[in-house]
């Protein structure tokens, strides 16, 4: 999803591959380095779900629970 040239959102299809997933919104905040963001999410009670890893032509990326359990990713751009 883009406006005026400046990507701010995206979105995927679920395919059958991916198993029994329900229609879910996840969100992404970008940050300025990813390994160092997990691991302060970490530090502060969170719970690194996957990642680091590398999104060919996108940038480094992972996911967090919260302390509560709610999700989100961060993306570092390249």
């Amino acid at each position: 999803l883009s406006k005026d040239g400046k990507m701010f959102g995206g979105m995927m299809n679920i395919t059958t591959d991916m198993g029994p997933i329900p229609p879910n919104w996840s969100p992404y905040f970008q940050v300025t380095d990813c390994d160092s963001s997990l691991a302060k999410a970490t530090e502060l009670g969170g719970n690194v779900c996957m990642g680091p890893m590398e999104v060919e032509n996108t940038g480094r990326m992972g996911a967090v629970a919260d302390p509560q359990g709610a999700m989100f990713n961060i993306i570092q751009l390249k």
